[in-house]
């Protein structure tokens, strides 16, 4: 692709994982799709669209050192609703990765005990080093768990990232993965998702341990900005394994793809078609709220419509897989059926090839580094705007550093 956008025999690609050079390399495109189609390591679709995930998480992590006053009604709910489809799209990518590498591996027991490995990582190392790299954002903000005599060694344990859920998620989905197709798991899916509802709205447990026991499986009543924060878990198993699982199915289609079992063109094609389906179930279940809402509020209780609130776990969960899945569609279409791996493309990957470290890096950054000298709370959209572009560009240039000491 030339500089002005106007197709050429030639495109850019990035070489393998481990052979990262520090600028893409020009082949012909017939050379760049048999090259595709031969790296069992790397599947550029997922690196880059968890790039664009890291992108979004920076710019809610920059927001939330605003102060909300100095921002629209518009421009907050436009901010949180855009924002929220990062960790939709950390865990789905996370689940497409999981399900690739047990499928496209013919010894899945191999592939299983990688992922085991992954997730010790992830509770352990990955674990430590977020908490301790959001501690100072955390203290500054009253958000530290527990009682506040305790060491803040033992608070920084306290703490549950959203890599903790993934772990748990990598541990578990085998099984869902291995044993049940992809329509048992879409309505597995469903169950969880209607599970959360339910166990959030009409459950009222309490004894001492049902309480913390209901929020880690299951979360608080609907979107916490109407309900209250979390106290300790801010990523119940429960609904976001559902969307784990979500990320499975096009996991498994793309070791169909790399098995020369799936067509891209179809692949594409299919992903157009859930993104349609997935968009009008958002929107019905999205109508079907408020008409409930309004019907039926004084009958059942706030409660219950608390529960049932529009967020990135219950109705517009929908609407969130199919942007997803559009995204996925949009980078696999240019990728492997144009066969054109451009600058941007390339760019996004980085944070995509790098992303435990990227998001370990960027809370320090983000959210740690404001807190320090003061300016949490306090920017206006000028200031959450300078946040954000800066720290986007020194969490790449860190990432992309890592990954050539790392050998990416």
């Amino acid at each position: 692709m030339t500089g002005r956008g106007r197709r050429s025999n030639t495109v850019v690609l990035s070489s393998p994982l481990h052979r990262q050079p520090d600028f893409p390399l020009r082949v012909s495109i017939s050379r760049r799709r048999s090259q595709i189609r031969s790296m069992p390591h790397r599947i550029h679709s997922l690196d880059v669209t968890r790039g664009l995930a890291m992108v979004l998480a920076i710019l809610q992590h920059s927001y939330l050192n605003a102060d909300s006053s100095l921002f629209s009604d518009s421009g907050k709910w436009f901010m949180w609703t855009t924002t929220n489809l990062a960790p939709v799209a950390f865990v789905a990518v996370s689940g497409a990765a999981s399900s690739y590498s047990l499928l496209s591996n013919s010894d899945w027991c191999r592939a299983y005990r990688q992922t085991v490995v992954r997730a010790f990582v992830l509770l352990t190392v990955a674990h430590f080093l977020i908490n301790l790299s959001s501690y100072p954002w955390a203290l500054h903000q009253g958000l530290l768990r527990g009682s506040e005599d305790l060491p803040w060694i033992e608070q920084l344990a306290l703490g549950f990232p959203i890599t903790d859920t993934i772990a748990v998620c990598l541990l578990i989905s085998p099984v869902f993965v291995v044993c049940f197709g992809q329509r048992l798991r879409a309505i597995i899916i469903v169950v969880l998702i209607a599970a959360t509802i339910a166990v959030t709205g009409l459950a009222v447990p309490t004894s001492a341990p049902f309480p913390m026991l209901r929020e880690a499986l299951f979360g608080v009543l609907g979107d916490f900005r109407i309900s209250g924060e979390p106290k300790t878990f801010w990523w119940p198993l429960v609904p976001w394994l559902g969307v784990f699982l979500s990320g499975t199915i096009f996991g498994e289609c793309l070791a169909r793809f790399a098995h020369s079992k799936l067509d891209a063109r179809v692949l594409v094609i299919q992903l157009i078609r859930s993104t349609a389906a997935l968009g009008i179930c958002s929107l019905l279940l999205t109508l079907g709220y408020m008409l409930l809402k309004a019907q039926y509020l004084q009958v059942w209780g706030p409660e219950v419509f608390r529960a049932m609130y529009p967020s990135r776990t219950t109705t517009l969960l929908p609407g969130y897989l199919a942007l997803l899945t559009l995204i996925l569609a949009a980078i696999t279409y240019v990728v492997d059926v144009q066969g054109h791996f451009d600058r941007v493309l390339w760019v996004l990957s980085v944070f995509g090839r790098t992303s435990v470290f990227a998001f370990i890096i960027q809370f320090l950054i983000v959210e740690s580094g404001p807190a320090v000298i003061g300016l949490t709370g306090s920017l206006g959209p000028l200031g959450v705007s300078f946040l954000f572009g800066s720290s986007l560009v020194l969490v790449w240039l860190l990432s992309y550093l890592y990954g050539r000491v790392r050998g990416g």
